[in-house]
């Protein structure tokens, strides 16, 4: 029997063994091409529902750690409560923006523009 498929077309439902088969990942020498080539592929997975990035997929990536996410996932991630970036001890709402900042979960950086 088939896994169900979700109704998002770009969201793959396989597990990573099934999509990936004999398919070797990319050994490119820059993250960029290995990013892309993986991607083309599919072979990538979104770093928060560890679902399937397709080509056509709707992504935000990280201009730290390279880490490529679903756009809906990374926008929901930024939002959460958890993701906040704590303000230090004598801060003003200036200095951290109102308190807007939120951290990547691939290099757990804080980020001051929300995706």
């Amino acid at each position: 029997p088939r896994p169900p498929r979700s109704s998002n077309k770009n969201i793959s439902t396989r597990t990573p063994q099934q999509r990936r088969g004999s398919i070797a990942r990319s050994t490119a020498p820059d993250i960029a091409t290995r990013i892309h080539e993986d991607i083309s592929r599919n072979l990538y997975e979104c770093a928060i529902c560890t679902n399937e990035i397709g080509r056509s997929s709707k992504i935000w990536s990280c201009r730290t750690c390279w880490t490529v996410f679903h756009i809906g996932c990374i926008k929901r991630w930024s939002k959460n409560e958890g993701s906040a970036v704590p303000r230090s001890a004598g801060q003003s709402d200036e200095e951290t923006q109102g308190g807007k900042q939120w951290r990547c979960p691939g290099c757990n950086l804080p980020k001051e523009t929300f995706p």
